[in-house]
């Protein structure tokens, strides 16, 4: 069998011995039908890989591999990107670049999507780096993928620990804040969460000319997070007897219902296209939901029959508007999402949503007939 070890090379310059040593990479697997193959020449080593586009090799160098992975990372190879870091790790486990390599493999598992690799990978960073400058920016990534995860108080924990860096620069600080309120508004921690949205939102009036804060992600996050904190305690408020009650219920609710609109429509004006679909999504349903419970509210036990048909009947008059407005503000938030550019898969819950009430108005316009 031919094999590289009877492959005999004189001395030639690294590029000659580069092109050399990939054609014999190419000629092993062609007799030896193997998947994975390396190749010593001294102390230049490749590893070759049989793809369905064809084989691929790579210069087990770890400087080469951390700049080939970095330029995957850049172009949004996540996965191509961890299988270079991956090598270096396996490979290379003392060079001064394996621990860049790992902090920089979870950063690509969390662009990837693959939340419990990346929190592997920081807490591995973070146990063996844990008082080191680069541990705060581990610290945020932890926080996050911690968030995807819904392991809430973990990602408390990580996230305190990001704030804690001295110099923490603006969007930095406004990342840690948003996703901060997201896990305590998780944890049922309404009021602090309530914190941090008006801190994050501080900043960002305070610096709103940066470049920076133009369509702020996260800003638009702590915005809807903020909003979404009245929206729970609206939709918490139900309408019970006796009339008292109901009255004090009333007056709650439509408390609540104020400040989750106003703050639906301050997470739009940020200009986050992505957030800016959800809060108008949410702000039909808040209005469709109200209709909803207006319509759900307990009524006396000892109304007969003919009461109650016509008491439902006033009612669904009385609270038709709630429905006609979410249509409006659904099909609005359609709109305007299709002209700035928004995925159409965003848009799938107001499309469903506008449907359902259109055969509930239907429905109720055949009743009247």
């Amino acid at each position: 069998m031919f094999c590289a070890s009877d492959i005999f090379f004189p001395v030639i310059g690294f590029k000659e011995l580069r092109r050399l040593a990939l054609v014999t990479v190419f000629v092993v697997f062609a007799s030896c039908a193997s998947h994975t193959r390396v190749v010593n020449l001294d102390t230049l080593e490749f590893v070759a890989r049989k793809t369905p586009s064809g084989y691929k090799v790579d210069v087990l160098d770890p400087q080469i591999l951390f700049d080939e992975a970095s330029k995957d990372y850049e172009e949004g190879s996540f996965f191509e990107a961890i299988r270079k870091y991956s090598l270096i790790l396996e490979r290379f486990q003392s060079h001064p670049l394996a621990d860049f390599a790992l902090y920089n493999r979870g950063v690509c598992y969390a662009k990837a999507e693959r939340p419990l690799q990346a929190k592997q990978d920081f807490e591995r960073f973070l146990k063996k780096h844990k008082d080191d400058p680069d541990a705060f920016d581990a610290s945020l990534w932890l926080g996050k993928v911690l968030c995807d995860l819904g392991e809430w108080e973990g990602a408390e924990k990580a996230l305190r620990k990001a704030l804690e860096k001295k110099d923490l620069s603006l969007p930095m600080e406004i990342e840690a804040r948003a996703y901060l309120a997201q896990t305590l508004k998780k944890q049922g921690r309404y009021s602090s969460a309530r914190r941090q949205v008006d801190m994050v939102f501080r900043m960002y009036s305070m610096n709103i000319s940066s470049p920076e804060m133009a369509q702020n992600y996260n800003v638009a996050m702590a915005c809807f997070i903020g909003a979404s904190v009245w929206h729970d305690m609206f939709s918490r408020v139900r309408f019970y007897l006796p009339v008292e009650r109901m009255e004090k219920d009333l007056e709650d609710k439509t408390s609540y219902f104020l400040m989750a609109q106003s703050e639906y429509l301050r997470t739009m004006r940020v200009g986050n296209i992505y957030w800016g679909v959800k809060a108008g999504t949410a702000l039909g349903r808040l209005f469709e939901e109200f209709y909803e419970h207006l319509m759900q509210a307990e009524v006396p036990s000892d109304l007969s029959k003919e009461d109650l048909d016509l008491y439902y009947k006033e009612l669904k008059k009385m609270t038709k508007p709630f429905l006609v407005e979410a249509m409006r503000v659904y099909e609005r938030n359609v709109e305007l999402a299709r002209l700035s550019g928004a995925k159409e898969e965003w848009l799938s819950e107001a499309h469903q949503r506008i449907e359902r009430i259109r055969a509930i108005l239907a429905m109720d316009s055949e009743g009247q007939e």
